[in-house]
């Protein structure tokens, strides 16, 4: 369905994932395929696992394996997709200081997303469903600078500059209820090694200046939604004895839809007052925005179609 008009503000229903890998069936997302109330599907990364490809051959070969999937059709059918895509798009950890263009032009080959005009490769963009959401759609693989990440490295490159300045200006410029930020690899510092060499922690001055300036400017309204870790979770970004900004901010890590569990999870379930959920289920989340409250329902679905965890955020 389409997007709300300019000026609406009514309730909106939007599902997410990540991480599906080929040879494992994405029950979750069949489950998602068989509604008719998402008002819009968030591909958050590792849609397809693309490792070892090399010819453009190689990658149209794999996305058609994943996507010709019952579920993946199923989905797609159902409502219309946002997507960032995260490392397994081109192959696991990859360094985009040497990133394959094979890799890039088959990921818009696969997916129907619209291509800036003037930028027709850049994947970050935002789109707005009327004032009650706004989501940016980040691209936090394709320009960083694995060379600079690192404490004593300054600038760390995760975002470029360019994507950067963008988010910054437009979350401040916008009038939506929330701003979603969509991510692949998340902002949350877990305290502990989750892929740590390719999240935001990694590039630690780079996330402390945009964690600041949301925090500076007062930008309310702003939501995480993230992937990649192979659990999901719902939790503070910054946590209270820890150092830097965050720490009022909400993340919610969405998936894995079709990918084996990450046991990192069950350290966040010894800290329920930070996370209140954390599983390793695969799944695929929901978010209920309501303008009117300012609260979004977070909820969890498995491959059964049960909802099994939710909670409300007041944003």
């Amino acid at each position: 369905r389409a997007a709300f008009a300019p000026g609406t503000r009514a309730p909106l229903l939007v599902g997410a994932c990540s991480c599906t890998e080929q040879g494992r069936t994405p029950g979750p997302l069949g489950r998602a395929g068989q509604r008719d109330d998402l008002d819009v599907f968030l591909l958050l990364g590792d849609t397809s696992y693309n490792d070892g490809c090399e010819t453009i051959a190689e990658y149209r070969t794999q996305w058609a394996a994943n996507l010709s999937s019952p579920e993946y059709r199923a989905l797609r059918a159902a409502t219309s997709v946002l997507a960032t895509w995260d490392d397994h798009e081109v192959t696991n950890n990859f360094n985009p200081e040497t990133i394959d263009a094979a890799a890039r032009q088959t990921y818009f080959e696969a997916l129907p997303l619209r291509r800036d005009a003037d930028a027709p490769d850049r994947l970050w963009k935002s789109l707005t469903w009327g004032d009650t959401a706004e989501f940016f759609v980040l691209d936090a693989r394709g320009e960083r600078q694995p060379s600079t990440r690192g404490v004593l490295n300054d600038p760390n490159i995760y975002l470029s500059p360019e994507q950067l300045d963008w988010l910054k200006a437009a979350l401040k410029a916008s009038t939506a209820t929330f701003k979603v930020i969509m991510n692949s690899t998340p902002v949350t510092d877990f305290g502990f090694s989750v892929f740590t060499g390719d999240a935001w922690v990694s590039y630690p001055r780079q996330r402390e200046a945009l964690l600041s300036y949301i925090e500076d400017e007062a930008i309310e309204g702003v939501l995480w939604i993230s992937g990649d870790h192979h659990f999901a979770s719902v939790g503070r970004v910054t946590g209270p004895l820890q150092l830097g900004p965050g720490k009022g901010a909400w993340e919610v890590l969405a998936g894995p839809g079709a990918q084996s569990a990450n046991p990192a999870y069950l350290a966040l379930q010894a800290n329920p007052s930070r996370w209140p959920i954390a599983t390793g289920t695969n799944n695929y989340a929901t978010f209920a925005f309501d303008p009117a409250t300012r609260e979004v329902r977070v909820g969890f679905v498995n491959g059964s179609g049960q909802e099994f965890a939710a909670r409300t955020l007041t944003l």
